[in-house]
């Protein structure tokens, strides 16, 4: 994990779908430490271009310093800076997608937190009228806070991760989670559904149309939230402005070089756009689509730096 003064990182540009091809210059991506976030166990990154515009930021979380799903109250939504101000965590991000247009408003995905399911993970999607068997990938922190992502089935008592993906293209489903797709227990008791999965084995792998996800946004440049890990446990969160002057946003092949580039072995792509953001401190990092408010959510990553109780919402 980077610690001199400043890194310089390749960036390959991608085009088309997440799995598109690569042109044939990459871009410099510098990154560079951020002094407004000062803590001796986390350390707050900036990326520059002079190639390209950007605004992002990602923040190295030491191993020991304890994570836990925070989610909002049931009654209302609540922005990142607000569930920072509860808590009292030092750094929180935005989480999982939710569907406001119920009452109240429902999780999309899985969500479970200090051992308590909240939402099961999705068991299907259904495309042009065609239904597939998916398995989303999911970040969970085990018992010791250890972190984990995992690609995992939905319609199960008990959380379960497969063991192969199945291989799903638009139109073609593969019938394999249909029947008695080969899984494992995912011991965890903290979770949050996503998706696609960005990083696997250290390599950049958008796992988009595995997992179900064929909109054609996720193409196309725009606010991005991330959450990974390296292999000695570091956790990295990462938030990309889009849809601004000076920033419009990167695809998931972009964020997916971002995250392997800063050393995640792992990493998952959260929810983006408006709700894209990052606290550092109680004080709003980014800014979500060029403003100065973070959008109220369902769900948050919130990382503690004293011991603690805790927080609401579970």
């Amino acid at each position: 994990m980077p610690r001199s003064r400043r890194l310089l990182l390749s960036l390959l540009l991608l085009t088309g779908s997440c799995r598109g091809s690569l042109t044939e210059e990459p871009f410099p991506l510098l990154w560079a430490p951020d002094d407004s976030f000062k803590h001796r166990s986390m350390h707050l990154y900036s990326a520059s271009s002079r190639a390209y515009p950007i605004k992002a930021w990602y923040v190295v979380i030491e191993p020991g310093i304890h994570s836990h799903v925070i989610i909002s109250p049931a009654d209302k939504l609540q922005s990142p800076v607000e569930m920072a101000q509860e808590t009292q965590a030092c750094v929180v991000i935005n989480g999982g997608q939710f569907r406001n247009d119920y009452d109240p408003p429902r999780h999309v995905g899985l969500l479970k937190a200090r051992g308590s399911v909240h939402e099961q993970a999705i068991p299907s999607v259904i495309w042009e009228d065609t239904r597939y068997y998916v398995a989303r990938g999911a970040f969970g922190l085990t018992d010791a806070n250890r972190p984990t992502i995992a690609w995992i089935l939905g319609g199960r008592d008990q959380l379960q991760q497969v063991t192969e993906l199945p291989r799903h293209r638009l139109g073609a489903p593969d019938a394999k989670l249909a029947r008695q797709p080969a899984s494992a227990p995912w011991l965890v008791v903290e979770a949050i559904g996503g998706g696609p999965v960005l990083v696997h084995n250290g390599q950049a792998r958008v796992t988009a149309s595995e997992e179900g996800f064929w909109a054609a946004g996720i193409g196309q440049p725009h606010p991005r939230t991330a959450i990974g890990y390296t292999r000695d446990e570091r956790v990295i969160l990462m938030v990309v402005d889009g849809r601004q002057e000076g920033s419009p946003g990167v695809n998931l092949a972009q964020l997916a070089d971002m995250m392997a580039n800063v050393g995640c072995v792992a990493a998952i792509n959260l929810d983006g756009g408006g709700s894209s953001a990052l606290v550092a401190n109680g004080v709003l990092v980014n800014r979500p689509e060029g403003t100065h408010e973070a959008r109220a959510v369902m769900s948050a990553i919130g990382i503690f730096c004293k011991l603690h109780v805790p927080p609401p919402g579970g």
